[in-house]
């Protein structure tokens, strides 16, 4: 995972703050840089209206980018010390012009505050290896009704694909399997059951109402169930 994309994973600008911190304000865009490391390296931190960070470092000497600052296993003491000065810029950023959310995805947030106001729950975090992955739960039976986790795209699309996107786990009726199947956005369910359950690409394929009105029918099948079986197909890794 890029430095940056670790930082800022499940964080949100504050853009009023990145003003004041900085950054300039141009085309939608803040933009904001800097040098570290004695001045050897320049680092530059764009931030976009949808709250989508991209970063980049240049080393000065050479003026080209330094592409080894997000190359894995690529290491050695002079790297490592590069690494370290800029996560700690970038966590400065984090700290003082971001906020906290529960979910990588806008929409997976706006539909977690949906879930809150309409029913007052929100979700647990269960899995120790997977810090993301967010379970809610009808409270009486502790029956699962909606599962949201960031998973690579090609998983669910079945090709090479390695963006991580937020899905939204929920129990359909069979009946309309076939139809919703039809419906970009909607696929079979990633690590449940495929013929009782759907996943839901967190990506505004699917507007909210339309989501809300399957969460609705999923939590219902939680409120009728008797057990607690979450309806996983097998261990999620």
């Amino acid at each position: 995972m890029k430095i940056v994309d670790d930082v800022f994973a499940r964080k949100r600008p504050n853009f009023e703050k990145l003003l004041k911190f900085g950054f300039l304000h141009e085309n939608d865009v803040y933009t904001y840089t800097f040098d570290f490391l004695s001045g050897e390296f320049e680092g530059m931190v764009t931030v976009h209206e949808d709250g989508c960070v991209d970063s980049k470092v240049i080393e000065k000497a050479l003026d080209e980018e330094y592409f080894a600052i997000n190359v894995e296993g690529y290491e050695g003491a002079f790297v490592a010390d590069v690494k370290e000065a800029y996560r700690e810029k970038l966590q400065e950023i984090a700290d003082k012009c971001f906020f906290k959310v529960t979910f990588k995805s806008n929409q997976a947030n706006r539909l977690t505050a949906l879930i809150k106001a309409k029913y007052g729950e929100d979700p647990d975090f269960p899995f120790e290896k997977l810090e993301t992955a967010g379970v809610f739960r009808y409270p009486v039976n502790r029956k699962w009704y909606g599962l949201v986790m960031a998973i690579p795209a090609g998983k669910l699309f079945k090709n090479d694909d390695k963006r991580e996107i937020d899905v939204l786990n929920l129990k359909i009726d069979e009946s309309r399997h076939s139809e919703l199947m039809q419906i970009t956005g909607i696929y079979p369910a990633y690590h449940m059951h495929r013929d009782s359950w759907a996943s839901i690409v967190l990506d505004d394929s699917v507007d909210d109402d339309f989501v809300m009105s399957l969460i609705d029918v999923s939590r219902n099948y939680a409120i009728a169930s008797k057990g607690m079986a979450s309806g996983r197909k097998k261990k999620i890794k």
